[in-house]
């Protein structure tokens, strides 16, 4: 007997590895925005709870775009998250793997960190001869004494 009032219990949301490896650097990069950080947190946290009805997990509905593999791709309520419903080794119960997953931090005032990253991985070293580095130095200190003077 299916009773009407009643809602279906919620499905457990597990995160990929590297999803959770993102969400550790974000919280080290923006230490000093606790408020933000916090307003995040909410944010993800609703992502999951949201995806944890199984109407949503299964996309009774066939509202969002399904990928070969079965895995769904949503994007509606400010959210754009991929995921899959899958059932454990022993298929006692199902769950949401959350593999992809817009953080959409510029709207939290968040700084990424991935950004920081890709520019340090662009500097270029220049090696210097200790001659061509007094050169160097007595350019520069030559031109910011012409613009003081």
């Amino acid at each position: 007997m299916v009773l009407e009032d009643m809602r279906p219990q919620r499905l457990t949301v597990s995160i990929s590895s590297k999803i959770k490896k993102s969400i550790t650097d974000i919280y080290k990069c923006n230490q000093d925005n606790p408020t933000a950080l916090s307003q995040w947190a909410r944010y993800i946290e609703s992502i999951k709870s949201y995806i944890s009805n199984p109407t949503i997990a299964f996309d009774y509905a066939n509202r969002y775009a399904h990928y070969p593999n079965g895995a769904i791709h949503l994007v509606e309520m400010n959210y754009d998250v991929s995921f899959i419903t899958k059932s454990n080794n022993t298929n006692e119960y199902a769950y949401v793997y959350i593999f992809g997953m817009d953080f959409k931090l510029k709207d939290f005032g968040l700084v990424d960190p991935s950004n920081m990253y890709e520019s340090r991985k662009r500097t270029k070293k220049i090696r210097l001869t200790e001659s061509e580095f007094h050169t160097l130095i007595s350019k520069c200190v030559k031109k910011i004494l012409k613009q003081v003077i």
